[in-house]
């Protein structure tokens, strides 16, 4: 018998309210958090994740200075990054491909050593070309982590402990972040920006040995054992679909369909946040590499109060109905969205900090609740290829950013960030719009699994 996710009363609904309750409590244990689910996998999850972040944290510290070495204007710059996330984005739906057929643990060992080669080489790029192919080395190795992590996440944990699961998860970011921006500051200041790439490399290589005891979970096992299988069936994992059927799998579901239709939106905006950001406190307010690392790695911690506010609100929102989720965050991203107005005309540093703290805060409220939302509305065959299709649909986004680098060069970069307003707020209407059919596509996926 099929019991629906969104239903007020049953288990599932208890176990939810309960699981949003313990997100709340001030005092949580990693095996709280792990719930169900096993602790070790999750600790190595997280640290792969945080590792990631040290690059990428790297780079956007550092970029003033990358562009002044090699010469680039905002549009240049834009142009550059926008190229090399659209070849790491290409290829995340052949990753994920493998991802449903092969060893997801694997593949995110193979990117992570991928993702620290290259970021060690990014400290030996002497020309643009040569930048632009370690960045999407880079970057393409970091695309493994949606299609390996969401999926292993989603199958080693139920649906209950997965609000609070990706929350925890996604606050590895916040962790690698806060310590590549001090560090890559720290060390560009007095030794140059390349210095950064080739130290932070390394600790990506003891997490990859620490991960070497993981084994692949069951997939699907949840979901079965939710729509009510036998215990002999519910570890009977299913043959993986081809590309075909996974692409017809997932473009079957409605809500899948509306949330990718929102991606270039929502996308364009937050990539070009990231980079226009460290290059607006810098022209803006003249912070050099040591300041902006230590300023930006003083904002990261907050994030955390929005990952604990966003796994609590999916929690609970949850429990009376998944459509709830998505409304709850269309409204966070439009106020995110109008947040950034004034972030972008703040007449000095300290009005930009109070605003930019909310950006972040808002930011990562809607993590926990689109990650969870997703993974129970994919169909757990195709649940790799479920989470990068989307990838391609941040591709049309990536159109919008030299245009953005092309109003920061000509009309200042202030102007260039309020373009950003309009471009998050249609993407939030269209998540809003699959409020009405999550539910439904939800049960669908429990009854076919």
């Amino acid at each position: 018998m099929t019991v629906p996710i969104h239903s007020r009363s049953g288990a599932l609904g208890d176990a939810l309210r309960r699981g949003a309750g313990v997100v709340g409590h001030p005092v949580r244990t990693l095996r709280t958090i792990a719930g169900q689910g096993p602790l070790y996998p999750l600790l190595i999850l997280f640290a792969l994740n945080a590792v990631d972040e040290l690059d990428r944290a790297a780079f956007y510290v550092l970029i003033p200075e990358i562009r002044d070495e090699f010469e680039l204007g905002f549009q240049g710059l834009l142009t550059v990054v926008g190229a090399v996330n659209a070849l790491a984005l290409a290829l995340a739906v052949l990753i994920a491909g493998f991802a449903d057929r092969y060893s997801r643990v694997r593949i995110a060992l193979a990117g992570a050593l991928a993702w620290s080669v290259f970021s060690f080489s990014t400290g030996l790029a002497t020309g643009i070309l040569f930048l632009g192919f370690v960045r999407s080395g880079s970057a393409i190795g970091a695309s493994v982590v949606p299609p390996t992590h969401n999926p292993l996440l989603s199958d080693w944990f139920p649906p209950a402990d997965r609000p609070r699961v990706f929350a925890f998860h996604r606050s590895a970011n916040v962790i690698g972040a806060s310590l590549g921006f001090v560090l890559a500051g720290q060390l560009g200041y007095h030794f140059g920006w390349r210095t950064p790439f080739l130290i932070l490399a390394i600790p990506t290589l003891v997490v990859v040995l620490l991960a070497l005891r993981l084994r692949d979970p069951v997939r699907g096992n949840h979901e079965r054992r939710a729509a009510g299988a036998e215990a002999e069936a519910v570890d009977i994992e299913e043959p993986p679909p081809s590309y075909a059927e996974a692409w017809r799998m997932c473009w079957k579901i409605a809500t899948l369909r509306r949330i990718f239709a929102a991606l270039p939106f929502l996308a364009a905006g937050l990539t070009a946040l990231a980079l226009l950001n460290v290059l607006y406190i810098e022209e803006v307010f003249g912070l050099d590499e040591r300041a902006r690392g230590n300023l930006l790695a003083s904002i990261e911690p907050v994030v955390l109060i929005g990952l604990i506010i966003g796994a609590r609100a999916a929690g609970r929102f949850l429990a009376r109905g998944p459509g709830r989720v998505l409304h709850f965050l269309a409204i966070t991203a439009i106020a995110q969205g109008c947040l950034f107005v004034g972030y972008a005309l703040a007449p000095n540093l300290a009005v930009a900090v109070a605003f930019i703290v909310p950006i972040s805060i808002c930011g990562a409220i809607l993590v926990p609740g689109m990650f969870t939302v997703m993974s129970m509305a994919i169909p757990p065959r195709a649940r790799a290829m479920g989470f990068s299709m989307g990838s391609l649909w941040i591709l049309p986004g990536l159109l919008i950013l030299p245009f953005i680098g092309w109003i920061a060069d000509n009309w200042g970069i202030r102007q260039g960030m309020l373009v950003l307003l309009p471009v998050s707020t249609i993407g939030a209407l269209i998540v809003a719009s699959a409020g009405s059919l999550i539910g439904e596509d939800i049960d669908q996926v429990q009854r076919t699994a």
